[in-house]
């Protein structure tokens, strides 16, 4: 039966942290040269740096961060970014494919969500019940900056959907 791991995308994080570098190196410019010395020259140089320097700090981290960020195997659907551990298939009535600002996600249309939520940190409650007025179900699954296709995680997806004869074809209509 299919099984599907999905891992940072090495390459975006690269590309993010690159991206980072010149306005770490703007910033820490005008802290050293000041044009005019104003108050509002430093802070903007202090928020390039540091703004920029986080980021940094965050897309190497991805980019050395091996773990799995997304496993679907027998047991479930496993999205290390949810802190709730692994979605059980009995668990799962629908799953659909779904995209907020041009970032996909699988939405999950569970038979009881609050048992994921409860696990959840409490930031991430809210986020959740955000999702619902975003137009996408309270837990989803997040595709942006991995190495598999979003196509291929569905796939898998109701590949196993289908194989515990859960009834795929009434998919929300998402159009």
């Amino acid at each position: 039966m299919d099984s599907i791991t999905a891992n940072n995308s090495r390459w975006k994080y690269i590309g993010l942290a690159a991206m980072c570098v010149p306005f770490v190196v703007i910033g820490c410019l005008m802290l050293m040269f000041p044009k005019s010395g104003s108050l509002k020259e430093t802070l903007a140089g202090w928020a390039g740096v540091i703004l920029f320097g986080l980021g940094l700090i965050v897309f190497l981290w991805q980019i050395f961060d091996s773990r799995p960020r997304i496993v679907v195997d027998e047991s479930g659907i496993f999205d290390r970014t949810l802190s709730v551990g692994t979605i059980e298939w009995q668990d799962i009535k629908h799953a659909y494919l779904n995209s907020v600002v041009g970032n996909p996600f699988i939405s999950l249309v569970l038979t009881n969500p609050e048992k994921y939520l409860e696990r959840a940190m409490n930031s991430q409650k809210k986020l959740a019940r955000l999702n619902k007025y975003l137009g996408a179900e309270t837990i989803n699954i997040n595709l942006s900056g991995i190495d598999k296709s979003p196509d291929e995680i569905l796939a898998v997806v109701l590949n196993r959907l289908i194989n515990r004869n859960i009834d795929v074809h009434k998919l929300p209509n998402t159009d």
